[in-house]
């Protein structure tokens, strides 16, 4: 018997619901072990139960018959199915049916094949593949005759019912499972399937991937003994290639019988391609389990018409994404935006998209094989490059929009923009590569900079901005503008050099132009020029002012005014200053500056000898850097709380200056961070 692997999670919550309530839904994704759960809860669980542990499979159900579907079909097949389970209660030691003795439920099983239910009443025999079951008359809950027969057929005393493998018929299984349970008050009924049922007091035990751990021990385990000379290094690449997935993990695993670990890492770059199963087949009523894209296919036919076009859609996404995301790129002809809301709940309900909770709200993801396979529809839509453009430009506005609208609601508009980050980078990856959309590419590079220069991404913002100005694009606005953002990116950095050549090319477009008058007053302080810095700084703020660019332009040129003031010694016209800034910042509910105000106010207190007024300002600056793991006002400010409480001001509960660097000596300016 292969070893059961992992979920002891999921089986100790299957366990209490199935305590807690008579009706219990397994549901996950094609190939994430729903089966194997069932059959290790029935095993777990068997002594408990007097009346017996039943399994009924109902995997194969629309796989052989030929000719339609009826009604009355149906009905003779389930009837026949319940006519498998005799009256009276199988040997305890068994847990199964007597007429299943020969093949034990749960026993001697590899993975992902499905235990067959009584051989006498073959329950796998009546649905053509694919066929649809809507509309039909579903008769058997409704009538008083069958209900009796239900309760004449099942065992006395406390029973469980295992419903597996309902994809293809479940209304039907809900009207089974109502019935079960309406016939006998101790049955209780676990239904295993892609879809929850629907029925009232359904509780839901949702599987998800394994974690990577469980993923790797998998792996060694169905490789049997293939993987124990292998890195585990290569093993969780493997199972990261996968995304976890147990059914592809056993492919997997049976592949690493004939081929290396770094000839399988290849492979997997086109994963429905390798993960077949050859050696072992998969039984001739589970085709759906024979490899990765005929599980993943099996979800695909279970969807209607607008829930597959939106599956190929969304897998534009190569991240999580929001509902307004998915309404705003992917709708579209036969599906609205006002459709999108629901035909995206349908496919959270078959288990196709995966719902996330996230302190932002709720997000949604696809499997990156689930992903794949709607990209290979996409594309025979011929669809795939308009959604990529799409889904460009739909960041690209959220870009234009949140520099507009930066000045308030600040945290708000980070947190947007950090959660939609991996969206971001991969829109700056399809205008790179694509000459047709360059400008575009340097359009959404410069429009960035909230997230480069206020959310914490200075590294990333250099090496983006940087590619983007080596694209070959003609001079334009949008150049200028990716140029002076670079540039006050590597001031922050301290890169004079680098700031040096930004500002010569600034120069050479548009020398008098208000974002190449700062970069220049930025450089010059850095540089340690005084004099010039607080000329062209006081120019940049009438430069702003006279256009009235508040943020990035008129606030962020005043303090840099304040902070050269304040390193020349001047510190009462650097205090004016500072006040001043502040005033305007907390009435606009901007607070990424106020952060760097509130540090460079602490220096003005320690200047002096304020010290407790000091220690107050820059624990403001820490918040302020807190909220938006800003990489260079956080540490500042933290070196400044430490040499403040050293110099004997107040201590400041919780607070561990342990390790910190040491901060500006007395009178200095942390130039970097100061400047804003």
């Amino acid at each position: 018997m292969r070893r059961f692997i992992g979920r002891r999670a999921e089986m100790a919550e299957a366990v209490r619901l199935l305590q807690a309530s008579r009706l219990v839904t397994i549901t996950g994704p094609g190939g994430v072990g729903k089966s194997a759960l069932a059959r290790q809860l029935s095993r777990e669980l068997a002594p408990g139960y007097a009346g017996g542990v039943w399994p009924v499979d109902l995997s194969g159900v629309a796989d052989r018959a030929p000719g339609p579907l009826t009604a009355s079909r149906l009905d003779t097949l389930l009837t026949r199915v319940l006519d498998a389970l005799p009256p009276g209660k199988p040997t305890p030691s068994s847990g199964t049916p007597p007429s299943c003795e020969a093949v034990p439920y749960g026993e001697a099983v590899p993975y992902g094949e499905a235990v067959p239910c009584c051989e006498a009443v073959p329950c796998c025999e009546a649905l053509p593949y694919g066929e649809g079951l809507a509309g039909l008359p579903w008769r058997l809950a409704s009538t008083a005759g069958t209900r009796a027969r239900l309760a004449a057929r099942l065992p006395p005393g406390p029973a469980l019912v295992v419903l597996d493998g309902c994809d293809q018929i479940v209304e039907k299984t809900a009207e089974l499972a109502d019935a079960v349970l309406r016939a006998a008050p101790e049955m209780r009924v676990l239904v295993t399937g892609r879809s929850v049922l629907g029925l009232p007091g359904e509780h839901i035990v949702a599987v998800e991937p394994l974690p990577a751990e469980a993923a790797v021990a998998l792996l060694r385990d169905r490789a049997e003994g293939h993987a124990d000379h292998l890195p585990t290094a290569d093993l969780f690449a493997i199972c990261a290639k996968v995304d976890h997935m147990p059914l592809a993990v056993e492919l997997a695993a049976l592949r690493l019988r004939e081929m290396s670990a770094a000839e399988l890492l290849r492979r997997l770059d086109d994963p429905y391609a390798v993960l077949v199963r050859v050696s072992q087949p998969a039984r001739p009523a589970e085709p759906h389990h024979a490899s990765l894209r005929a599980s993943v296919g099996w979800s695909h036919e279970l969807c209607g018409p607008l829930e597959r076009l939106l599956w190929a859609r969304l897998s534009v996404f190569e991240s999580d994404f929001s509902l307004e995301s998915a309404e705003g790129i992917c709708a579209g002809g036969p599906l609205s935006a006002v459709d999108v809301m629901d035909v995206l709940t349908g496919l959270v309900d078959k288990s196709v998209v995966l719902r996330i909770e996230h302190p932002a709200g709720v997000r949604f993801r696809l499997l990156d094989t689930v992903r794949e396979f709607g990209t290979d529809w996409l594309l025979r839509l011929g669809e795939s490059g308009a959604l990529k453009v799409r889904h460009r430009d739909y960041h690209r506005e959220l870009a234009h929009r949140t520099e507009v609208a930066w000045e308030g609601r600040q945290l708000a508009h980070y947190t947007r923009l950090r959660v939609e980050y991996e969206n971001i980078r991969q829109a700056l990856e399809f205008s790179f590569s694509d000459p047709a959309e360059h400008r575009a590419g340097l359009d959404l590079a410069g429009s960035l900079w909230p997230l480069w220069v206020c959310c914490g991404s200075l590294a990333d913002a250099r090496r983006y901005l940087e590619r983007a100005l080596r694209l070959p694009v003609d001079f334009s606005p949008e150049r200028l503008k990716t140029l002076w953002v670079c540039g006050w990116v590597v001031t922050l950095q301290g890169d004079l050099d680098t700031a040096g050549r930004l500002l010569a090319s600034c120069r050479a477009a548009a020398a008098n132009a208000p974002y190449t008058v700062h970069l220049a007053a930025r450089v010059a302080f850095l540089r340690g020029d005084l004099v010039r810095a607080l000329t062209l700084a006081k120019a940049a703020c009438s430069a702003h002012s006279a256009v009235g660019d508040m943020f990035p332009g008129l606030q962020p040129a005043r303090v840099l005014t304040a902070v050269v003031l304040l390193s020349a010694g001047r510190v009462d016209e650097a205090a004016n200053l500072l006040a001043e800034a502040d005033r305007f910042s907390r009435g606009r509910d901007e607070q990424w500056l106020l952060g760097r105000i509130e540090y460079n106010m602490a220096l003005v207190a320690r200047k002096r000898g304020l010290n407790a007024l000091a220690l107050d300002h820059a624990e403001g600056a820490v918040r302020v850097g807190t909220l938006f793991g800003d990489e260079v006002l956080l540490p500042a400010a933290n070196r400044l709380v430490a040499s403040l409480e050293e110099a004997g001001s107040r201590p400041r509960l919780g607070h561990t200056p342990a390790g910190v660097e040491p901060a500006p000596a007395r009178g200095g300016v942390d130039r970097q961070v100061a400047q804003g």
